[in-house]
């Protein structure tokens, strides 16, 4: 974000935390804001479930405001009676968009707010708070890791009435486990439903391939490695990703043949989800596929950094339900691990911890698990 945006939307936080009022609504209007990216989203999917129980339709209204990436997947999936689509950087960057997104929020007269993401930004989640007004609000206690902590900090108590403490590093679904335990949603962790197939990729008989990453170029792969790391599986190969990801998809998908499809930009959110969600298996980076793939239980392998040990992976069985498939990661172990991204070693596009990676041991890796999950032409072999 460039310096002047950022200048701009402090001072239009202070103003509305100046103007900030709490505006008496209905505490049966629940809103819940979750504008992280799609594998933040995939591993509190189970627990949005769990609203739905603890605000029942009919006694409440239950609405999410959902980043516009993946709202389409929430709206097929989550049983809420609304759904505000938020595009997160033109709200940030854009005034008008910002107001009248605000207004919108307003407008709901929501009277309980839940702010279930660990790490969320003041002059985001925080910024929305403001305009929302509730009465009631709950969110994860801001810690010393936070960005912009001190400003979380000045607003957590205006804001929110119970704050959530939990450790920086547990596992992200360990914590949405926590927020939901506190809200007192958790009887037992409800399964999603899986999207349907499509028809073009027959069920279990395919691999999706995900050369991209959400933490950026740095923290992928090396794309050319995958026909390496693939070349004793015959499986067709579906390479998926975003249309910024074009360069790395089609790089990966020379490497992999003939028998590879690229598919950067040409799937909406939903067909991505019901891509993943009927594959033999998805292989790729630290992206939020991988996490979406687990959910489903399809098997799932990713190559992985250091920058967050612990935060994604590896999992922690104490709570994994009982339907997912655990993804298995794959990486090396420096002691520079828990950079946080911030990468001191040089290198030329990825980072050593990702980059060191042998193509050798995600083969034999992979190869292991196809091992165990024999093929089934009909259904998703993890079933």
């Amino acid at each position: 974000m460039r310096i002047g945006s950022k200048i701009a939307l402090t001072a239009d936080l202070i103003r509305a935390r100046l103007a900030f009022r709490r505006r008496g609504h209905d505490a049966r209007r629940v809103l819940a804001i979750r504008l992280d990216g799609f594998g933040d989203f995939s591993l509190y999917l189970p627990y949005a479930l769990a609203l739905r129980e603890l605000y029942p339709r009919g006694e409440y209204h239950l609405a999410l405001c959902a980043n516009a990436a993946w709202s389409e997947v929430a709206e097929r999936l989550l049983p809420f009676d609304e759904f505000i689509a938020l595009e997160v950087r033109r709200y940030m960057t854009d005034m008008e968009y910002r107001r009248r997104m605000d207004r919108r929020v307003a407008a709901g007269r929501y009277g309980t707010l839940l702010q279930p993401r660990f790490f969320r930004e003041p002059l985001l989640e925080d910024r929305l708070a403001l305009a929302a007004g509730a009465e009631a609000g709950y969110a994860f206690q801001v810690g010393d890791a936070h960005l912009q902590a001190a400003l979380g900090r000045s607003l957590e108590k205006r804001l929110y009435g119970r704050r959530v403490a939990c450790p920086t590093e547990w596992h992200e679904s360990r914590k949405d486990h926590a927020f939901a335990d506190a809200l007192g949603a958790v009887r037992g962790v409800p399964r999603p439903e899986l999207p349907p197939p499509l028809p073009e990729w027959a069920p279990g008989c395919y691999l999706v391939v995900l050369p991209g990453s959400g933490k950026g170029r740095r923290a992928a792969w090396f794309p050319e490695r995958w026909g390496e790391a693939l070349a004793g599986c015959d499986l067709p190969c579906a390479v998926a990703g975003t249309a910024a990801e074009a360069p790395l998809v089609d790089s990966a998908a020379r490497s992999l043949g003939d028998r590879a499809m690229p598919l950067a930009g040409k799937l909406t959110a939903w067909e991505f989800a019901r891509l993943l969600a009927h594959a033999r298996m998805v292989v790729g980076n630290d992206t939020g596929g991988i996490h979406f793939a687990a959910w489903c239980g399809v098997p799932a392998l990713a190559v992985t950094g250091g920058g967050h040990p612990g935060w994604y992976y590896p999992y922690p069985e104490e709570f994994t339900a009982s339907y997912v498939c655990v993804p298995h990661p794959v990486g090396v172990d420096l002691p520079c691990a828990g950079c946080a991204w911030r990468c001191t070693r040089r290198f030329d596009t990825v980072c050593p911890c990702v980059a060191e990676v042998p193509a050798k041991r995600v083969a034999a890796e992979l190869a292991r698990m196809l091992a165990v999950q024999p093929r089934n032409p009909n259904t998703c072999s993890a079933r």
